[in-house]
C-alpha cells in the first residue's frame, strides 16, 4: 500500500494525563489527554527521500500518543505536467483529509491508499486502457462509449471528483441523467448499469475505492423485444431491386437471411473463411457474438452469387469479403456503409418502419421454424447460446399470420 504509518515518540500516560517535557515547565508536569487535539492537520511535504507526500497524525486515546500517517503521492506525478499542478493535487488530498478529520473520521484500523484521491476521469482512462488489452475490439468500443459518457457527466456536474468522493447519491443522479436527459431505453440503461458495476469492481480490486455505489441500484424492467419479419413477397421485391442496383449488397442481405449471420459477423468475415464447395462459411469463436464457433450454411443460389462476385473482383485470401465500396479488401466495411445501403432499399420500396437488415435474420429463423425444422438445429445455425432465445421467435409481428391460418383451416361441419 502507499501508506506508511509511523509512531511519534511520546512519554507514557500516567493516570489519564500525558506527561511531557516542555521548555520552561518542570519535569513531570502533565497535559490532560481530554484537552489535546484529536488530530494534527494534514500538510503537504516534499523531501528527497519520500518526494511529495501528505502527512498527518491522529491521537490514540488508549495509548496516549499520536500515530503518524504518510500518504505517498509520487506515482501521481505522471498525470500532472507541471510541479504547480502536482502540488495543487497534493494540497487537494490534504484538504480532503482535513475535512474528514474535522468530521470525526479516523484512519485507525483502516488501510489508506493514495489512489483514493485520483481524479475519477483519470481512473476511467486507466480502466479503459486495461480493458483494451483483454477484450475484443467490439466489446472495448462499448466500454469506451460508457466511459466517455461518464467523463462528460463528470466534467459538467462533478468537476474534479476523485474516486473516493463518488458515492451512491452520485451514482443515482448519474443513472437519472441517463434516463431523463439522454433518454436511453431500459435496455441501454441496464447495459450502462452493468458496465459501471464492472468499472467500480475493478476500482475496488485496484485500490481506487472501497465500495461499489452501483451495486444496489436495481435494473429496470426489460422491454419486450419486438421482432419484425419481412414477408416473402417483400423479400422478392428486395431481391429484384438489388439484382439491378446493388448485387454485392444482395449477397450481404442473403447471408443475413439464408445463413443467419449477424451483420457484424458478415463485416468481420474474410475470404479464407469461405468453404463454397462444402456450402458453408466458418465463423470462428472470436468473431461470433456468443463466442462459439459455428458453420453458417450457404444455399446453392448464394454460393453461385458469391463465386460470381469473387470472379469479378481481384482479391487475396486474407481480404475481408466486404471492404470499401462493398468489394473485397484489406479493411472491414463500416457499420455506416451497411445501413446506408439499406436506407436506399427502404426508400425505394417503401418498407415499413422497423423492417431493418436484422429483420431478414428474424425472417430466416421464423421460416425455418414454420417449415418444421427442430428448434435445436435452428439454435445452432443461428448461434444462439440458449434454446429459449430461439423459442422466442414465435413471438413476433408476422404479416402472413392471418393468411397462413386461413389456408390451414378445415371445414367446421
Amino acid at each position: 500500500m502507499s501508506t506508511h504509518a509511523k509512531k511519534e515518540v511520546s512519554t507514557p500516560v500516567i493516570s489519564g494525563v500525558l506527561t511531557t517535557k516542555r521548555p520552561g515547565r518542570p519535569v513531570g508536569s502533565a497535559t490532560p489527554i481530554s484537552i489535546l487535539p484529536s488530530y494534527k492537520p494534514a500538510i503537504v511535504n516534499e523531501t528527497q527521500a519520500h518526494g511529495v507526500h501528505v502527512v498527518y497524525a491522529v491521537l490514540d486515546m488508549q495509548k496516549g500518543e499520536y500515530k503518524r500517517y504518510r500518504i505517498m503521492l509520487n506515482k501521481h506525478a505522471k498525470y500532472y505536467p507541471t510541479r504547480r499542478k502536482m502540488m495543487e493535487f497534493a494540497q487537494g488530498v490534504a484538504t480532503q483529509i482535513n475535512v474528514k478529520l474535522a468530521g470525526g473520521w479516523t484512519p485507525q484500523g483502516e488501510e489508506q491508499s493514495s489512489r483514493f484521491y485520483t481524479p475519477l476521469a483519470d481512473v476511467t482512462d486507466i480502466y479503459l486502457r486495461d480493458r483494451k488489452r483483454e477484450v475484443r475490439h467490439a466489446t472495448y468500443l462499448s466500454y469506451n462509449s460508457t466511459g466517455n459518457v461518464l467523463k462528460e457527466y463528470l466534467s459538467i456536474k462533478l468537476k474534479g471528483c476523485r474516486s473516493i468522493d463518488f458515492n451512491k447519491v452520485h451514482a443515482l443522479e448519474f443513472m437519472s441523467y441517463l434516463l431523463n436527459d439522454r433518454k436511453v431505453s431500459n435496455k441501454t440503461y441496464n447495459n450502462y448499469l452493468k458496465q459501471l458495476r464492472l468499472l467500480w469492481e475493478w476500482m475496488i480490486v485496484h485500490c481506487y475505492c472501497k465500495e461499489n455505489p452501483f451495486k444496489s441500484i436495481k435494473a429496470r424492467k426489460k422491454e419486450v423485444k419486438k421482432r419484425t419479419v419481412i414477408s416473402q413477397d417483400r423479400r422478392t421485391e428486395i431481391q429484384q431491386y438489388l439484382e439491378q442496383h446493388d448485387p454485392a449488397y444482395l449477397i450481404f442481405v442473403q447471408l443475413v437471411f439464408f445463413s443467419l449471420m449477424r451483420p457484424m459477423e458478415i463485416r468481420r468475415c474474410r475470404i479464407h473463411q469461405l468453404h463454397l464447395d462444402e456450402h458453408y462459411i466458418l465463423i470462428p469463436a472470436d468473431q461470433a457474438k456468443c463466442w462459439k464457433e459455428r458453420p453458417a450454411p450457404l444455399s446453392d443460389e448464394l454460393v453461385g452469387r458469391i463465386r460470381k462476385y469473387l470472379d469479378t473482383h481481384p482479391h487475396k485470401q486474407d481480404d475481408y469479403l466486404f471492404s470499401s465500396w462493398f468489394r473485397p479488401g484489406a479493411t472491414m466495411t463500416s457499420h455506416k456503409a451497411v445501413w446506408k445501403r439499406w436506407e436506399k432499399v427502404v426508400k425505394a420500396l417503401n418498407l415499413k418502419d422497423g423492417q431493418t437488415v436484422y429483420s431478414l435474420r428474424d425472417s430466416g429463423i421464423t421460416d425455418m421454424l414454420h417449415n418444421g425444422m427442430d428448434e435445436l438445429t435452428v439454435m445452432q445455425a443461428a448461434g444462439h447460446h440458449d434454446l429459449s432465445i430461439t423459442s422466442g421467435y414465435a413471438d413476433h409481428v408476422d404479416e402472413e399470420l392471418v393468411e397462413r391460418v386461413r389456408e390451414g383451416q378445415v371445414s367446421f361441419g
